[in-house]
């Protein structure tokens, strides 16, 4: 009975039932109330498709259709020209950027290499000073007057 019933609903929606099959299925409706709640949800759904509906031209699908067959290439390429300085700069600011950064790299390592060179100078030099202090003979201070 249940999939009678379903069968009726969905023919009164797709506009296949007569007036005769209509008076039957409201009549089902005021005695069922499972097809009630099965109807209302159908009226739910078809309602919601039309507002759908109703929110899009009704050529719409056509002209997107129709843009799909025009070539697209032209608006590409335009595209591509318009844009092709912008990105060649782009790329040319990014060598260049690349180019300093190695360049400030190289530099400071140079730096680094000479600090060390002259941390060890200093270490060397450091260690000669207390050398020559430790190898100076010891003083003494005698007075010179004798009391």
């Amino acid at each position: 009975m249940s999939e009678q019933i379903t069968e009726i609903i969905e023919k009164y929606f797709d506009n296949e039932l007569d007036k005769q099959g209509e008076a039957a299925l409201f009549s089902m409706l005021s005695a069922n109330d499972s097809a009630r709640e099965q109807f209302k949800s159908m009226l739910l759904i078809r309602n919601t498709i039309d507002a759908d509906k109703a929110q899009f031209p009704a050529q719409l699908d056509e002209r997107i259709l129709t843009s799909l067959r025009e070539p697209v290439t032209g608006l590409s390429r335009s595209f591509l020209n318009r844009h092709a300085p912008l990105q060649y700069l782009g790329y040319g600011l990014s060598v260049v950027l690349v180019l300093i950064t190695l360049f400030i790299y190289s530099e400071v390592q140079d730096y680094r290499q000479r600090v060390t060179r002259m941390d060890e100078r200093l270490r060397a030099q450091n260690r000669t000073i207390e050398m020559l202090y430790n190898s100076l003979p010891t003083v003494t201070i005698q007075p010179a007057i004798d009391n």
